[in-house]
């Protein structure tokens, strides 16, 4: 089995680990140049140190008794540092890779034998701190790109998002989805085929996707551009409003999308809105929601029914139209919108509901702006009115990603003291 490209390669047979040093290629049977301690410690020197059987302690680093065969153990370390270990790993014949930018060695099986390299997760802390360590994941991801073809000279991973994603080469991302979030890989799949060529900017195209073990993946095109939030806090005020109104016109593009099946793999749009109402107000306690708007919000929840329409045409929503997920490019003209990157929480609804993200953190009450997002979405002047602002207002506050403290309105808590004051300042009476 070939190495990934940029990175060296050497064998080593059952019971030992090789070899003297990093070098292109050791035959197998070579002894492991290491020292055996608390953990394992790599070492450059040729010490021929035979490794026996490698289990994990009481703090997951691996112990040795030395002239038994390997154990039940897939190592990854770096030279000078103790080893961190994967369980549930039968080892017969191992490839080991350093890759040059890192110094990283990775143990993995070759071929002839099998390997598991989920870890059980039970719920999103827990994914979370697998995701945050390197040494973990990152056996898994070569093991995925390797499999699929894909070169992944240093992977490197994004730190924002649900999932564990990775930019493998820089020019294709993989996302990798635990079981607890295998709803959004089906989803994401599905809509990356749907919206496909239906767009005027361009989306991430499918180049591979797999499941192991309940976990799911997805490799897609990296697409050129710089992420909007790096960006938009410098851009200029005219480039912010031209921006705004292309992301207005893309939103209405999604939304004239037929949903097809998405309308069967999300919950259906009234079982979402009661889920949201039930939850709304713990979950903006626990935000730290001030004490007058915490004492509105039962009556903004009991008002749902009448403020928010139930005989409507579901569309598509990402509810992620932020500067995280948007691609902006330079142009001649200025910045301009080049790209839409996450579908992973796509869902079927009423269309108002992806209005919030440009116009709760993007537009942060400045009319111009608020003029140019709804125009370029196709919403007439006579149509921004008293009962459509209300209808954001409850929709921000029944978002399952609400939380009011990214408002982007500086120093907006000691301006508010009820909901009416937070809606004129979101959505100004009059543009």
């Amino acid at each position: 089995m070939d190495a990934p490209s940029g990175c060296r390669e050497v064998i080593a047979a059952r019971g030992c680990l090789d070899a003297t040093t990093i070098r292109p290629r050791i035959s197998p049977g070579a002894r492991f140049s290491g020292v055996i301690g608390s953990g394992l410690t790599i070492s450059a020197l040729a010490q021929r140190v035979q490794v026996g059987q490698v289990r994990a302690n009481n703090k997951g680093q691996p112990t040795m008794a030395p002239g038994s065969d390997l154990g039940d153990m897939v190592l990854s370390a770096w030279p000078g540092r103790h080893c961190r270990t994967m369980p549930r790993a039968p080892i017969t014949q191992q490839t080991c890779y350093c890759t040059p930018t890192t110094s990283r060695f990775l143990f993995r099986m070759a071929e002839g034998g099998t390997m598991t390299l989920w870890p059980d997760i039970a719920d999103a802390e827990d994914f979370i701190r697998w995701r945050s360590a390197p040494h973990l994941w990152l056996p898994a991801v070569i093991r995925i790109a390797e499999r699929e073809n894909i070169d992944a000279v240093s992977p490197c991973s994004f730190e924002t998002g649900t999932n564990l994603v990775v930019d493998l080469n820089g020019h294709a991302i993989l996302k990798v989805f635990p079981p607890i979030y295998a709803a959004q890989y089906a989803v994401e799949r599905f809509a990356l085929r749907l919206l496909d060529g239906r767009l005027s900017l361009p989306i991430p195209r499918i180049l591979a996707e797999g499941e192991d073990s309940g976990w799911s993946w997805l490799i897609i095109t990296k697409l050129p551009g710089t992420v909007g939030s790096k960006v938009w806090p410098a851009l200029s005020e005219g480039d912010r409003i031209s921006i705004l109104g292309d992301i207005g016109r893309v939103i209405a593009e999604v939304q004239a999308v037929d949903p097809k099946e998405l309308l069967t793999m999300q919950p259906a749009r009234p079982d979402f809105i009661r889920q949201q109402a039930a939850g709304c107000i713990k979950r903006h306690r626990r935000q730290g929601l001030s004490e007058p708007l915490l004492a509105e919000l039962p009556a903004l929840i009991s008002a749902v029914p009448s403020v928010l329409p139930t005989d409507v045409q579901p569309v598509i929503l990402t509810g992620e139209w932020i500067p995280e997920n948007l691609l902006l490019t330079e142009t001649p003209d200025g910045w301009r919108l080049s790209a839409v990157t996450d579908f992973g929480d796509v869902m079927t609804g009423w269309r108002e509901y992806d209005l919030l993200g440009p116009s709760t953190f993007m537009c942060a009450g400045v009319p111009d702006r608020l003029r140019a997002f709804p125009d370029g979405y196709g919403v007439h002047a006579a149509d921004y009115d008293h009962a459509m602002r209300r209808r954001l207002t409850t929709l921000m506050m029944l978002h399952r990603a609400s939380d009011l403290r990214h408002v982007a309105i500086s120093d907006w808590q000691s301006r508010v003291t009820g909901f009416q004051d937070l809606e004129d300042l979101i959505w100004p009476r009059t543009l």
